[in-house]
């Protein structure tokens, strides 16, 4: 059973030779300019814009550059027009068009460049901004490996807790899934009810969580998730379950971190470190990452996991 919803928003694709431009979402791009620890660039865009047109026909269609560009940096577009390319130019005060925001790796603007620029300009306006990018290639068949061994390890704990044939409160589960999945809140509260009436609060708070689980409704899964940590009815297994739900398939947000760090602080098994340092790398932070690493090089000299292996290759340790 799988319940991780993930929102992909789905970008117009722009046609040029040279400049290679990145096809994900614009989550999947920070994640990338974080791992490979890159300089990245948006072209915004316009449909009307008659220069926007012209540095796609010429600019980037230059092969010198386009060799510069995919050495040093990332490149992708978005239109000012449509969200989320509107939002972003409404957030950067982006006026006129074409606009190229460039970023560091960690997210941050660190230039605006302005107006039609051939691709000598554009070199230029660039170069000062490439000693920023220590860029590191980041092979993706070796990400997809260790990605699903993380797979794996949610799956384990899914079934554990939803479908463990040994747990009483198995059938009440999953009959809060399918109320969140037929949308029936009336007669899953009545369940609810005689749960608390029987079992208490902490039980009737878990089953919320279910039902929520089983609506797929985000911000209701992360909202009982932060009520039931300040109750303390967040068991480790539960709350590690999300830290990979938030994690594997899309950039975590700082909760994750924090989750993610409350756990490696009362659990100091190899697991758990592992699950910091991966839950880092997502995020982009590498230099913490590599420092949890280390914490799992004192806890085990000599690895002999094709996962800590892969994680490591993934890190840079």
């Amino acid at each position: 059973m799988r319940f991780l919803i993930m929102l992909m928003l789905l970008l117009p694709k722009v046609l040029v030779a040279q400049v290679e431009f990145f096809d994900g979402d614009f989550e999947q791009l920070q994640i990338k300019s974080k791992s490979e620890q890159r300089v990245f660039f948006i072209d915004m865009y316009t449909s009307w814009c008659g220069y926007c047109k012209k540095m796609d026909a010429t600019t980037f269609q230059n092969e010198q550059l386009g060799e510069y560009v995919g050495k040093k940096f990332l490149a992708y577009k978005m239109n000012a027009e449509h969200s989320p390319g509107k939002d972003l130019a409404i957030k950067y005060g982006v006026k006129g068009y074409p606009t190229v925001l460039v970023f560091n790796p960690k997210g941050e603007l660190i230039d605006k460049i302005v107006g039609y620029k051939d691709a000598a300009s554009f070199k230029l306006a660039l170069e000062k901004h490439e000693e920023l990018s220590k860029v590191r290639n980041v092979d993706i068949s070796v990400e997809e490996r260790y990605l699903e061994f993380q797979r794996e390890d949610m799956a384990k704990t899914e079934q554990m807790i939803l479908l463990n044939p040994m747990d009483e409160f198995v059938g009440f589960k999953k009959e809060s899934i399918n109320f969140g999945q037929d949308n029936k809140r009336f007669e899953f509260e009545e369940l609810q009810f005689d749960i608390e009436k029987k079992y208490g609060e902490e039980k009737a708070r878990e089953f919320e969580l279910y039902y929520q689980l089983g609506k797929g409704d985000d911000v209701g899964i992360k909202k009982e998730l932060i009520n039931m940590k300040i109750k303390g009815f967040l068991s480790d297994a539960i709350l590690t379950y999300f830290i990979r739900y938030y994690s594997i398939d899309s950039k975590p947000e700082i909760e994750q971190l924090r989750w993610v760090n409350e756990v490696a602080l009362t659990d100091k098994s190899i697991e758990s470190l592992e699950l910091k340092a991966f839950v880092q790398y997502r995020f982009g932070d590498l230099k913490d990452a590599k420092e949890t690493l280390k914490e799992l090089e004192k806890k085990k000299k000599k690895y002999e996991s094709e996962r800590i292996d892969l994680l490591k290759e993934l890190i840079g340790s």
